[in-house]
């Protein structure tokens, strides 16, 4: 045997164990995507088959019953003067349990209509001998257009549910709003809970109410879609721009979105009694933190006031069941949609039969079998489809490691023939 078949009978011999060593890695690694696959398939069935429990309630549980009497501590002297009042909503005639005060730009006046046809009606709750347990009520600025601040004075004349301010009705002016609906509120009103909410705003008031009619603690009570450790916008383009001359720190105090979030009674008087000295924030919901930092307080994270992320998941309208896990639902394109939601959230909340999963707010129907039959086949759908994945990231491994292979043996093989070729006696 000459030296080129040698050569060759150690190539053959290489190239067979390689392959053979190549075989059994790929078998190997075949059998463990396997067994990945089927795990997460079975993480996934899992997910469905765990008994489901209804949404955990988030602020307690101990049952607060309503025919209870209303007691809040409010302070006198943080009471607004009469002449600051333009010709304004009704007072309520006892304490209330949960009063909304809604900003509304002067021209929406179909959404507040909307509203009064919807969630904001205080038929939803309220009793003969109840009257305000629930009551929604809109602040309105003016504008420098003296017929249109007339056609607002009679609208709230007609349903008594506006409070009036002196400012010009501007997004600059969002902070002032607040203040003049939270004073007034508190002069008349003394509410035990406030919502501060917009008018594109839907509210699952069926949700809302009852959850706070089974809060544990009421005390120095600040809840809602919490934003931690906030840096200002310092772009001068940007729409929610501050300055370092009206905030210079580096980050907000935390504080509640805007579109909607709750103060209990005794501290909305906190924080009345140190407006005054707070220097006043464009932002009226980072203002609101300000205050409470003020006063020591805290905030109540509550991921159901996440208000922006709900609404444009459009699938949510065909599941009603959803609304066993939202609290708002900002954006609401056209004022119908205020009753609309209204009737799918009563049903939602009415219903013995919806569950949900509070970590993923998925809810559904639980005595749905077609339901579960189709998260079924959807998660065995994720499993092959995470099995073909790893088998498409297993064959790129192992072609990669033979055409290495291929490039070292073609490589070593033109040594050796070259060595061989020096090697051979010139004649």
């Amino acid at each position: 045997m000459n030296s080129y078949e040698k050569f060759d009978s150690i190539v053959y011999l290489e190239v067979n164990q390689a392959y053979g060593i190549y075989r059994e890695d790929s078998n190997l690694t075949h059998v463990r995507c396997r067994i990945l696959a089927i795990a997460i398939s079975l993480l996934c069935l899992v997910a469905v088959v765990v008994p489901l429990y209804l949404l955990s309630n988030t602020w307690g549980s101990t049952s607060v019953q309503a025919s209870e009497p209303i007691v809040s501590q409010f302070d006198n002297s943080l009471i607004i003067p009469e002449k600051t009042i333009r010709h304004s909503a009704s007072p309520c005639h006892s304490p209330a349990f949960l009063l909304a005060i809604i900003h509304s730009a002067i021209g929406n006046f179909d959404y507040r209509q909307g509203i009064r046809q919807s969630w904001g009606n205080k038929k939803l709750f309220n009793t003969p001998d109840r009257p305000h347990l629930w009551r929604a009520l809109f602040v309105i600025g003016k504008t420098q257009n003296e017929t249109i601040n007339a056609k607002i004075e009679q609208e709230s004349r007609l349903y008594g549910d506006i409070i009036l301010g002196e400012f010009i009705d501007s997004y600059q002016n969002l902070t002032y709003k607040t203040l003049l609906g939270m004073k007034w509120a508190y002069t008349y009103c003394k509410p035990r809970f406030i919502l501060k909410v917009d008018d594109d705003v839907f509210v699952n008031t069926f949700l809302l109410y009852n959850e706070l009619l089974k809060s544990k603690d009421t005390h120095d009570f600040y809840t809602g879609y919490g934003h931690i450790n906030a840096r200002p916008f310092r772009n001068k383009l940007h729409k929610w721009y501050v300055s370092y001359q009206d905030y210079e720190q580096e980050y907000f105090p935390d504080y509640c979105f805007g579109g909607g979030y709750v103060l209990s009674g005794d501290m909305l008087g906190k924080i009345l009694s140190v407006e005054p000295s707070v220097k006043k924030c464009n932002l009226e919901d980072v203002y609101t933190g300000m205050l409470v930092k003020k006063v020591k307080g805290k905030i109540a994270h509550d991921n159901r006031f996440e208000s922006y992320y709900s609404f444009y998941r459009f699938w949510l309208l065909s599941r009603p069941c959803n609304y066993k896990a939202i609290m708002l639902q900002h954006g609401i394109p056209q004022p119908g949609y205020h009753a609309h939601l209204t009737a799918i959230a009563k049903n939602s909340y009415n219903s013995k039969h919806c569950q949900c999963l509070p970590l993923s707010r998925l809810c559904y129907q639980s005595n749905s079998w077609l339901s579960i039959c189709l998260y079924f086949v959807v998660f065995c759908m994720i499993g092959v489809l995470s099995h073909r994945l790893l088998m498409k990231i297993t064959a790129v491994r192992l072609a990669y490691v033979a055409m290495m292979s291929f490039i070292t043996d073609t490589m070593s093989r033109g040594l050796l023939i070259a060595k061989s070729l020096s090697d051979t006696p010139k004649q």
